[in-house]
C-alpha cells in the first residue's frame, strides 16, 4: 500500500503501466515510483508541465507504440473551454515527446472518460457524454491564417458611416482602409461603436478579440469574446482603431484597422484661439487705458499733495536744522574756548569730530590751585539727545568744582554720578532709561609732577620712553548701575618730563571701515599712538584725523569722536 507517506499527493490516483516502473496520475501531475528510495517522485520525463504540480491528471492511457493519451484539469481557467485539456504525447527521437492538443481543443468543454485506438493506430475514439473520432492521417493546418474584419462603424446608436467594405479608386473591394475612406468627424459625432468578426471556418464561440484605439488607449485590451467596442466623448485628434482575433487553436489572425479624425469644437479651433487672444488684448488695452486715465488723475492729485507736504517738510526741516545749528553754537560756547585751553595746557591737542551737527561727546578743562583738570567724555546717544547730556555734564562739572576745595579725581566722578542719577530720577527699575556718560578724567599737577586719573569705562594711555602704559577705567558708567554705591578708583601717577597722555571716547576705536569693513579697534589705536607720539602735537592731531578719514573712506561715521593728547 502506497499513500502520502510514500511521497504521493492527496488522491484520487490512476495507476498506468506505461514503461518501466508504474506512473501514477494525480491531482498534482504524474508521479513515478523510485524503487531505490521506495518512494514516488514527480515525473517530468514527458514534459515539465506534467511534473511541476500545475496539472490535475484526469485520465491517462497508453497505446502500443508508446504514445500516451492524457486529459488534464485546470482549476482556474481563463475561459470555460479551457477547463479540460486533452491530447496525446507523440514520441520523438532521443526519448522525447511532443504534447499534441490542437485537434481536441473544440471538444474539451467536458472531459472524455475513455480512449480507444483502432488496429490501424491512426483512428482514435474518445467516449464521454458524446462519442468522438479522431483520424490522425487527416490532420488539418491549425496555423492557417485568417483575417479580422471590421463589420461596421456607427456614430451614436444608429448612424452608420462604414458598412464593412473597403474599396479602391476603381471601386474594387480591398481589406485595407483606403485614403478616401478616412473619416473626418465633427466634434458632436465623437461617440463611436465598432463591430468586428473573423471568418475562420471554425466554431465562432471559440473566437477571442483584442482591440486598441491609438490616440486613446494605452495598449491592447485583454482577449474577450465580445464582438464590439464603444467609445464616448472622444477629444479632438487623430485616431486609429485596431482589432485582431484569435481562434480556438490560439492562432492570431491579421488585424483590421479604421482611421478617423475628430475635429475640435468651435471654441477650441485655431480661429477661436486667435479670437480669444484678440479679445484679451482689446480687453487689457481698454482696462489699461481706463486705469491709466484714473491713475493719472490720482497721481496728479497726489503729486500736488506730495509737493505741498514736501514744502511743509522742507520748511519744518529747515526750522529744525536752524535750531540744531543754533544749539551747536550754544554747545560750542559752553566748551572751553581755545585761548583758555592754550593758557592751561600749551602742549596739547584736542580732536573733536561730532557725527552730527551737535555732539554727545564733549571735552572740559578747568584750572584750580595750579592744577589742571581735563575731561574727555562720551554721553549716551549722539546728535540732539547726546548734546543735551553733554551740556548737562558740563554744568554738573562746573557746579562740583566750584563747591570743592580739595580736588580728587575719583571724588569728582562720584559726585558727578550722584548728580546725574538725581537729575534724571534714575532708580534702576526695569524698563527705565539708563542714560549716562563714560569719562576719562585727569588732574595734572605739573608743579609737583603728579597725575590723578579716574575713569568710567574710558581708559588712559601714557607713553614714556617709547613704552605705552594703559590705566584701566572702572567698568561702570556715570549713571545708574548695579555698582552705583561703589566709589570710582583713584590712580596716582608720577610724571616725567616728555611723558604724553591720551584720553578719548570709544567713537574712534568703534568706527567701521578698512578693506573688510571692520572696527578700527583699540589695539590699532595703541600702535598708532606709539608710532606718532614723538611728533609735535598739532601734527599728531592731523595724522589721527587723516587716518580716521582714510579708514572710513567707504563708510559713514557711526559715532561722535574725541581724542585728547597732553605732553608733560
Amino acid at each position: 500500500k502506497y499513500d502520502t507517506s510514500n511521497g504521493l499527493p492527496e488522491g484520487p490516483y490512476i495507476v498506468s503501466q506505461i514503461t518501466g516502473p508504474p506512473d501514477v496520475a494525480t491531482s498534482k501531475g504524474l508521479y513515478k515510483f523510485n524503487q531505490v528510495e521506495n518512494r514516488f517522485k514527480p515525473d517530468t520525463s514527458y514534459g515539465i508541465q506534467f511534473g511541476d504540480g500545475s496539472h490535475y491528471i484526469h485520465r491517462i492511457s497508453e497505446y502500443r507504440d508508446r504514445g500516451i493519451w492524457i486529459i488534464t484539469y485546470i482549476e482556474n481557467p481563463k475561459y470555460i473551454e479551457d477547463t479540460y485539456q486533452a491530447g496525446y504525447l507523440e514520441p520523438l527521437p532521443g526519448n522525447r515527446f511532443k504534447w499534441v492538443t490542437d485537434p481536441f481543443i473544440r471538444i474539451t468543454e467536458e472531459a472524455p472518460q475513455s480512449f480507444y485506438v483502432d488496429e490501424d493506430r491512426s483512428t482514435f475514439w474518445m467516449g464521454g457524454s458524446q462519442l468522438y473520432r479522431y483520424e490522425k492521417n487527416n490532420d488539418k493546418d491549425y496555423d492557417r491564417d485568417f483575417n479580422t474584419l471590421i463589420r461596421k462603424v456607427t456614430l451614436g446608436s444608429d448612424s452608420l458611416i462604414f458598412g464593412g467594405t473597403n474599396y479602391d479608386e476603381n471601386k474594387l473591394p480591398v481589406l485595407a482602409q483606403p485614403p478616401q475612406l478616412f473619416y473626418t468627424l465633427n466634434y458632436k459625432y465623437n461617440n463611436l461603436r465598432f463591430d468586428y468578426a473573423a471568418p475562420t471556418g471554425e466554431d465562432e464561440s471559440f473566437l477571442r478579440f483584442s482591440f486598441y484605439l491609438e490616440g486613446f488607449d494605452e495598449g491592447w485590451s485583454d482577449w474577450s469574446g465580445v464582438t464590439y467596442k464603444e467609445y464616448t466623448n472622444l477629444r479632438e485628434g487623430d485616431y486609429t482603431f485596431r482589432v485582431r482575433a484569435k481562434n480556438a487553436y490560439n492562432h492570431i489572425g491579421k488585424e483590421a484597422t479604421f482611421a478617423f479624425t475628430v475635429m475640435p469644437p468651435w471654441y477650441r479651433t485655431i480661429a477661436a484661439y486667435i479670437g480669444y487672444v484678440i479679445f484679451f488684448i482689446v480687453f487689457v488695452y481698454t482696462v489699461v487705458r481706463i486705469y491709466s486715465r484714473q491713475l493719472r488723475a490720482i497721481i496728479k492729485e497726489r503729486t500736488a499733495e506730495v509737493v505741498m507736504q514736501k514744502e511743509e517738510i522742507e520748511m519744518k526741516n529747515q526750522e529744525i536744522t536752524d535750531s540744531i545749528h543754533y544749539a551747536s553754537r550754544i554747545q560750542s560756547a559752553i566748551l572751553p574756548p581755545g585761548d583758555y585751553v592754550e593758557s592751561l595746557l600749551p602742549e596739547r591737542f584736542i580732536l573733536y569730530l561730532p557725527r552730527d551737527i551737535v555732539s554727545g561727546d564733549f571735552y572740559w578743562l578747568y584750572s584750580m590751585d595750579s592744577k589742571v583738570i581735563t575731561v574727555a567724555a562720551d554721553c549716551t546717544g549722539h546728535g540732539v539727545p547726546g548734546a543735551f547730556m553733554s551740556m548737562l555734564g558740563v554744568a554738573f562739572l562746573n557746579e562740583i568744582v566750584s563747591k570743592t576745595t580739595t580736588i580728587r579725581a575719583h571724588e569728582i566722578l562720584n559726585q558727578l554720578r550722584a548728580h546725574v542719577i538725581k537729575s534724571l530720577h534714575q532708580t534702576g527699575a526695569e524698563g527705565e532709561n539708563k542714560d549716562g556718560m563714560d569719562i576719562a578724567l585727569c588732574i595734572y599737577d605739573l608743579k609737583h609732577m603728579k597725575l590723578e586719573f579716574a575713569g568710567a569705562n574710558n581708559p588712559l594711555y601714557l607713553i614714556r620712553d617709547g613704552e605705552l602704559i594703559s590705566y584701566k577705567a572702572d567698568k561702570m558708567p556715570i549713571g545708574i548701575h548695579q555698582l552705583k554705591d561703589q566709589s570710582f578708583t583713584l590712580n596716582e601717577i608720577d610724571l616725567k618730563k616728555g611723558d604724553i597722555t591720551y584720553t578719548f571716547s570709544d567713537g574712534y576705536a568703534d568706527q567701521f571701515g578698512g578693506p573688510k569693513g571692520k572696527k578700527f579697534m583699540s589695539k590699532n589705536m595703541k600702535e598708532m599712538f606709539l608710532e606718532i607720539h614723538k611728533e609735535d602735537l598739532e601734527t599728531q592731531k592731523q595724522i589721527i584725523k587723516d587716518r580716521l578719514y582714510k579708514w572710513m573712506e567707504h563708510t559713514e561715521q557711526v559715532d561722535d569722536v574725541i581724542v585728547m593728547g597732553v605732553r608733560v
